[in-house]
């Protein structure tokens, strides 16, 4: 999903695990793994899936993405306020009150039909 004008910073996972090298001190190795595909929704699918409006799509969307809803709000020439009660609207359809309830519900719904191209 491309935001109208703007670019999604891309998703990662960092992963630490412990290294034993046999000296007294404890390292970690740090991987960063960027995924090769767009593994999130569309705002359409988000819209047809949740049953959201289109400007409600656009923000779970963004949200779903990592971006913060002052981003959200500055990509979709929106103003915060709007934004927020987009957000909220969202929330109360989903039955849910935090943003990482609606990504997990997100990725719960819809990454089946994208793991093929994962």
């Amino acid at each position: 999903m491309t935001l109208p004008s703007g670019t999604v910073r891309p998703t990662y996972f960092q992963v630490a695990t412990p290294f034993d090298h046999g000296l007294e001190t404890e390292n970690r190795i740090i991987s960063i793994l960027v995924p090769t595909c767009e593994c999130f929704p569309s705002a359409e699918t988000l819209r047809a899936v949740f049953g959201l409006t289109r400007s409600e799509a656009l923000v779970a969307a963004g949200i779903s993405h990592g971006l913060s809803l002052r981003e959200i709000s500055d990509e979709l020439s929106l103003s915060i306020e709007t934004t927020r009660t987009y957000s909220k609207r969202i929330y109360s359809k989903l039955g849910i009150s935090r943003q990482s309830e609606l990504v997990s519900q997100v990725l719960r719904v819809t990454l089946p039909e994208q793991s093929p191209r994962c």
